[in-house]
C-alpha cells in the first residue's frame, strides 16, 4: 500500500496573499528535485538540517504542517497535532516546516529560537514552549522577546551561549528560508486550508445590539477563537432591507436599531484586515479615487498600482491623512498646520493616506 501524505496549514486564519506574492518573486533555492510529499533529507540548501519529525518515520501516513509561531490558529492546531501524535504514534509521522508570515513581526525570531534549540536536540520541546507561551512574546519588543526565548532555553536546560549564537547561525537561516520556499510548490495545490477564514453569524434583530446574549453566537465565537479567527455578527433580514434604502433612510433605520454600521460594512472591513489590505486616495479637480494596496507597501509600489510608469519614475509623494483632512477641512488649512508631508521612496503607506505622486518619466 502506498504512503499517504496529508499537508495541513495551521495558518488558515492569516492573510496569505501578501506572503505568497513575496515568495513568488524569490528564486534563491532550486526546488526542482524536491519532493515535498516526503521527508526531505538534510542538504546544503536547507542548512544540512534534518526534517523535524515526530512518530514513526516509515509510517504509511505522513502529516506535514506548515506553521507560523505567531499565528493564533497555529497554536490551537498544535495542541490537536500533539494529541494525534500520542494516539497514533506508531501509525503516523508528523513533519513540521516553517512558514513565517510577512507582517508577523516576531514569527521569524520564534522560528530561529526553535531551530536553535534543534541544534541542541530540543526542537519539539522548544516548539511546544513557544506555542504554549505565544501570548507572552508575540507582541513583545526585541529585547523582551529574546529574554523570553532565553528563559525557555534555560527551562529546557540548554547551553545559553550556544542557544543565543544558534539563533544567528547560517544553518538556522537556511532551514527557515528553505521551508518557506517550498510554498512555491505547495501553492499549486490551491488547498482550502491555505485560505483566510472569517465566520459570519446570522442573528435575529433582537440580538444584534448585544450579540453576546445569544448563546449560539457565544459558541461560534469560542470556536473561532480557538482557530484565531474573527466572527462578524449580521442580521440578513436587516441587510436585505438596507439594500433598498438611500443614505438618509439607512442612517435613520440603523439609529432606531441602535447599530452604527451595517453588517456588510463590518464584513468588508474584516475581510480587508484579514487579507492585509489598505486604502489610499488620489484627489484631483475632476475626481477622487480610492486604491487598494497591501499592508507594508512603499510609496513607489503604491504609485505602481496606478501605472507601472509611476513606480519607475517615482520621485516623492505629497501626503496627508484622510482624518487630518476631515479635521482641518481643506488642503490650505493642512498646509498652514504643517500636516502635508513630502515622503520618499522608503515611506510605508498607511491606511487613509491621500497622495499626490511626483514622477519623472
Amino acid at each position: 500500500m502506498s504512503k499517504k501524505t496529508w499537508i495541513i496549514f495551521a495558518i488558515i486564519v492569516v492573510a496569505f496573499v501578501g506572503g505568497m506574492m513575496a515568495l513568488s518573486e524569490s528564486n534563491k533555492i532550486n526546488l526542482d528535485s524536491i519532493d515535498i510529499n516526503n521527508i526531505i533529507p538534510a542538504n546544503d540548501q536547507n542548512g544540512n538540517t534534518e526534517e523535524h519529525t515526530k512518530g514513526t518515520t516509515d509510517s504509511k501516513v505522513v502529516l506535514i504542517e506548515y506553521g507560523d509561531y505567531q499565528c493564533a490558529g497555529c497554536a490551537s492546531v498544535n495542541k490537536r497535532i500533539n494529541a494525534l501524535a500520542e494516539d497514533y504514534n506508531d501509525q503516523l509521522v508528523i513533519v513540521f516546516r516553517n512558514y513565517t508570515i510577512d507582517g508577523h513581526q516576531n514569527a521569524l525570531s520564534a522560528a530561529a529560537a526553535a531551530e536553535s534549540a534543534n541544534l541542541q536536540g530540543k526542537f519539539w520541546e522548544m516548539h511546544n514552549l513557544i506555542y504554549d507561551n505565544q501570548s507572552e512574546w508575540s507582541t513583545a519588543g526585541v529585547t523582551e522577546r529574546n529574554d523570553l526565548y532565553l528563559s525557555y532555553a534555560k527551562q529546557l536546560g540548554l547551553d545559553e551561549t550556544k542557544f543565543t549564537e544558534g539563533m544567528k547561525d547560517t544553518s538556522v537561516r537556511k532551514k527557515i528560508e528553505f521551508d518557506k520556499e517550498e510554498m512555491l510548490i505547495v501553492k499549486q495545490y490551491t488547498l482550502l486550508t491555505m485560505k483566510p477564514l472569517i465566520y459570519v453569524a446570522n442573528l435575529g434583530e433582537e440580538d444584534l445590539e448585544d450579540p453576546m446574549q445569544n448563546p449560539y453566537y457565544v459558541q461560534v465565537l469560542e470556536f473561532a477563537k480557538e482557530e484565531g479567527s474573527d466572527v462578524v455578527p449580521i442580521c440578513a433580514k436587516i441587510e436585505a432591507e438596507l439594500v433598498g434604502m438611500d443614505k438618509e433612510e439607512k442612517a435613520m433605520f440603523m439609529q432606531d436599531l441602535g447599530i452604527e454600521e451595517s453588517g456588510l460594512d463590518k464584513l468588508i472591513k474584516e475581510a480587508y484586515s484579514l487579507l492585509g489590505l489598505r486604502t489610499y486616495f488620489t484627489a484631483g479637480v475632476q475626481e477622487v479615487r480610492a486604491w487598494t494596496f497591501k499592508e507594508g507597501m512603499t510609496a513607489p509600489e503604491m504609485a505602481g498600482i496606478i501605472h507601472s510608469d509611476f513606480q519607475r519614475g517615482f520621485i516623492k509623494a505629497e501626503t496627508y491623512s484622510f482624518d487630518d483632512l476631515v479635521e482641518y477641512g481643506s488642503e490650505h488649512a493642512l498646509k498652514e498646520a504643517g500636516k502635508i508631508r513630502q515622503e520618499g521612496k522608503q515611506y510605508v503607506g498607511q491606511d487613509g493616506d491621500i497622495m499626490l505622486f511626483k514622477i519623472n518619466v
